[in-house]
């Protein structure tokens, strides 16, 4: 009688700690974002609702707002489909950065539902000049951290240009911007910063240069 007394005494005291636990949100992963604040590892996302804001002309846009609270401070973000265009909304956690998508993803190409959203963290990967990373081992929206920039990859498409694929990549420096693509098994040059840079595809590794 002790021991049943004991056992339920203690099931007691578990349950309202299991009923309290907290749920954390996956990251790649559809999940819905209408019916209460998620929870994600680095930050908290909350819904704010919709608006619209008038254009030009006849055009109307439509926003969906959301709050990130997170231990570096609280911001606000919207998403819109702009003129059509389904594009993910880019935030920053930190150091961290992240993808925010609707209505359907960018890798994949799936149609989300009206109450789903996707959240990716974005990768970091050390880079150094004139030192090859496989290609293979590359995800779409990976960073890759040289010194003076950053490369972040693209994916890969078949070019009718070139008629062969090719290797997209979209280089930051500080507020300058610019976006590169390099055939396979070739290279293509860039400026950033005030210098010249190659980015080879040969033998299947990207390698970037410093050009003299």
């Amino acid at each position: 009688m002790r021991i049943l007394l004991s056992m339920i005494l203690l099931a007691n005291s578990v349950s309202p700690l299991v009923a309290f636990a907290e749920t954390i949100a996956p990251y790649g992963s559809p999940v819905n974002f209408r019916s209460a604040p998620l929870t994600f590892k680095d930050f908290k996302l909350s819904y704010l609702g919709e608006r619209e804001m008038a254009g030009p002309g006849q055009l109307v846009f439509h926003y969906d707002d959301f709050k990130i609270e997170s231990g570096s401070g609280t911001q606000r973000l919207s998403w819109s489909p702009g003129t059509g265009v389904i594009a993910p909304v880019s935030f920053s956690v930190g150091k961290e950065q992240f993808l925010l998508e609707l209505h359907r993803t960018l890798h994949g190409n799936k149609k989300l539902a009206d109450d789903e959203l996707v959240i990716t963290k974005l990768r970091r990967i050390p880079g150094r000049l004139g030192v090859g990373l496989e290609l293979r081992d590359l995800l779409p929206d990976d960073l890759i951290e040289f010194p003076s920039f950053t490369l972040q990859f693209g994916g890969s498409s078949h070019s009718t240009l070139y008629e062969k694929d090719t290797f997209n990549f979209r280089i930051t420096a500080g507020t300058e911007q610019t976006s590169l693509e390099v055939p396979a098994e070739n290279l293509a040059v860039f400026d950033i910063s005030g210098q010249r840079y190659s980015a080879e595809t040969l033998g299947k590794k990207l390698t970037v240069r410093l050009q003299k």
